[in-house]
């Protein structure tokens, strides 16, 4: 179900001690990196890491922008193109409520190697959700009924348009966290005590990609794209 226009896309980041997801995305015929904005939280201002060839690479990039109003989006381009240009719209169009995505990343770290069957680049997991709610107020966010872990963030939220027998894969959102519930601990004879454990309850919460594409039309900087 998930073709290599997203696989290929979508890397594993390392900002300070911040470990993540990121992924691109093509506009105007120039590559962007997208991912969550508090994956970027200890940001030097000059490079973020990439795990590529077993090993944690330096990669020089620069802040195109950050999501609008206020989503956990922040959007960066490199001086080079990053991943093959193989079509994967950045879009809600068509979006349905009730209607299967999927969302990757590197949760934990982990990771899967591929070889040079993903160009030395550990492949992400990938995870299954319903699109659960759409909320189109400026704030656009898009909930999943899903399970997300720590690392997912700043992954793509993928689909395809109900009735495509093609499987045309768009990217309309990225992960930024998940809902807890904090439920009291038992003891042995399980009445509750003083302490509490944060509870995943199953809902994704993730951005629009619309912010990303907001920061992009506000400074297009990003890498030229090479046809080869």
């Amino acid at each position: 179900m998930i073709t290599s226009n997203v696989i290929h896309r979508t890397f594993q980041l390392k900002c300070g001690e911040e470990l993540g997801t990121c992924f691109t995305i093509d506009v105007d015929n120039k590559q962007y990196l997208c991912t969550a904005k508090h994956c970027m939280k200890n940001f030097s201002g000059k490079s973020i890491e990439l795990f590529h060839e077993n090993q944690w690479k330096t990669l020089e990039v620069d802040i195109v922008g950050h999501g609008s109003n206020d989503s956990d989006i922040c959007v960066l381009c490199a001086k080079i193109q990053l991943s093959p240009p193989l079509p994967l719209p950045p879009t809600m169009a068509d979006l349905v409520i009730g209607q299967d995505a999927y969302f990757l990343g590197f949760p934990y770290g982990i990771q899967i190697e591929a070889g040079k069957l993903n160009r030395l680049f550990p492949l992400p997991l990938v995870k299954r959700a319903t699109i659960s709610a759409i909320s189109f107020e400026e704030q656009k966010i898009i909930l999943l009924d899903g399970h997300n872990n720590p690392g997912f963030s700043g992954g793509p939220v993928v689909f395809v348009k109900p009735g495509n027998t093609k499987n045309e894969l768009r990217v309309a959102g990225i992960i930024s966290s998940y809902r807890f519930e904090p439920t009291p601990v038992l003891d042995e004879n399980d009445r509750e005590t003083s302490l509490k454990v944060r509870t995943n309850t199953g809902i994704v919460h993730s951005y629009a990609i619309n912010h990303a594409l907001d920061a992009i039309k506000e400074n297009p900087i990003g890498a030229e794209i090479i046809v080869k």
